[in-house]
C-alpha cells in the first residue's frame, strides 16, 4: 500500500549513522527513499535504480556509490538483483503501527510478498513484530487493542516460521536483543519456540545464502496449526522466571518497552517492565 506522506524524526540531523555518510548525496538519497511515491507502510519496497537515481539527482553510475555508503552505515538494505530496498529501523522510529487495525493491515501487506529475498523479508517482519509490540507498551493494560494484537500476531508469526524456517527465527531473535524484558516476554508468549532460545542466549544456525532462498517449509512443521504452539501453565511460569525484571524498591525499572539505545528518551510515565509482564498474555493466562 503506497503512502501520501512521510514521517521523519527530528533526530535525523544528529544521527551518528547519517553523519558518518561520506557525502550529502548519500544523505539526500536516504531521504528520497522515505519520500518516494513507490514507498509503503512497511519501509520495504521495489525501488528501481533508475528511479532512485532520478529522485536523488544522481546518474546511474553514481547511485551505486550512494547505496554502498548507506548499506555500509546500516541505514538500508538493497537487493541489486531485484531492486528491493528496506529502510532499517523503520518500525523503531516513527512508523510503528499505532493500533491493532494497522497491525492487521500490515500483516495483509506482508502476505503479498512477491520477491525472493527471504533474508530481507525475515528481517523486515521481525522488526515489524518487535516494533509493534514495543509501541503497544504505551497502551493501557485493559485496552481492547491488546487481544486484537495478540490474535493477529500469533498465527502470523507461526505462519512465517513455517514458511521461512530458521532464517526467520534468527532474525526475530536478533531483534529481541535490542528491546526490554517486557517486549521479549510478550512476543515469547505468542511463539513458544523462542523460549529456550532466549534462555540459552544462543543463535540458531542461519546458514550461508539464507538471504536468497525461496519459502522454506520444514516437513516436520508442514501440518502444524496454531494449536501446536499452545503451552501449559508451568511453561508460562518458566517464561516469567526467565524474563521478569524486578526493579529496586521505590525506583522504577529501566524502561523495558524501549530499545536500550532510546532509554534516555523514556517518559516518566512509561510502563515498568514488571507491570507490563504481569499484564501480558502470560500472567493472565490468555492464548
Amino acid at each position: 500500500m503506497s503512502r501520501s506522506f512521510a514521517m521523519l524524526s527530528f533526530s535525523l540531523t544528529s544521527s551518528k549513522k547519517i553523519r558518518s555518510l561520506k557525502s550529502d548525496s548519500s544523505r539526500w538519497a536516504y531521504i528520497c527513499a522515505h519520500l518516494s511515491e513507490l514507498s509503503n507502510y512497511s519501509g520495504m519496497f521495489r525501488y528501481p535504480l533508475s528511479i532512485w537515481a532520478s529522485d536523488a539527482g544522481q546518474s546511474l553510475e553514481q547511485i551505486p556509490d550512494c547505496i554502498a555508503d548507506l548499506t555500509g552505515a546500516g541505514l538500508v538494505e538493497y537487493d541489486m538483483e531485484e531492486e528491493i530496498i528496506r529502510i532499517i529501523s523503520w518500525y523503531h522510529k516513527k512508523n510503528a503501527p499505532e493500533n491493532a487495525s494497522r497491525v492487521i493491515s500490515l500483516i495483509g501487506d506482508y502476505s503479498l510478498r512477491d520477491f525472493e529475498d527471504a533474508g530481507m523479508y525475515c528481517r523486515s517482519v521481525s522488526e515489524f513484530i518487535v516494533g509493534s509490540v514495543r509501541r503497544a507498551q504505551g497502551w493501557k493494560p485493559d485496552s481492547t487493542e491488546w487481544p486484537k494484537l495478540r490474535d493477529a500476531f500469533k498465527p502470523f508469526i507461526a505462519q512465517v516460521y513455517q514458511d521461512e524456517g530458521q532464517p526467520f527465527l534468527c532474525a526475530l531473535n536478533t531483534e529481541l536483543d535490542n528491546v526490554g524484558k517486557a517486549v521479549q516476554a510478550e512476543i515469547v508468549s505468542l511463539f513458544m519456540p523462542l523460549l529456550e532460545l532466549r534462555k540459552s542466549k544462543s543463535t540458531p544456525p542461519c546458514g550461508q545464502g539464507a538471504d536468497r532462498v525461496g519459502a522454506h517449509v520444514d516437513e516436520t512443521r508442514r501440518d502444524l496449526d496454531g494449536d501446536e504452539y499452545e503451552y501449559k501453565d508451568e511453561e508460562k511460569t518458566a517464561i516469567l522466571e526467565a524474563f521478569a525484571h524486578k526493579p529496586s524498591s521505590g525506583s522504577p525499572s529501566p524502561n523495558g518497552g524501549l530499545p536500550r539505545r532510546n532509554r534516555k528518551e523514556a517518559k516518566t510515565g512509561a510502563v515498568l517492565a514488571t507491570d507490563a509482564v504481569k499484564n501480558s498474555a502470560l500472567a493472565r493466562g490468555l492464548k
